[in-house]
């Protein structure tokens, strides 16, 4: 996936993919054996993030934190 965001400087991202949901409608990200969620650490303002890994899914779970301000996704899309 490759996100366009908008952000304050030292948000945390997390983001998360998998193939199926859990009860909760949340992915399943309890499979340890594969590395399934990457982290970004964004900049003041707007950001381009993509994994340097190629990833599949039909899930993802985008987390956010240590944002002072709400977090905005200009754009989101698969290669």
């Amino acid at each position: 996936p490759l996100l366009n965001i908008e952000a304050p400087g030292g948000t945390v991202l997390d983001l998360a993919s998998s193939e199926e949901l859990i009860k909760s409608g949340r992915p399943n990200l309890g499979n340890r054996a594969f590395h399934l969620a990457d982290r970004f650490i964004l900049r003041d303002g707007r950001n381009v993030v993509e994994p340097e890994e190629w990833k599949t899914g039909r899930y993802l779970q985008l987390t956010f934190r240590n944002n002072r301000y709400a977090v905005r996704v200009h754009g989101f899309t698969f290669r």
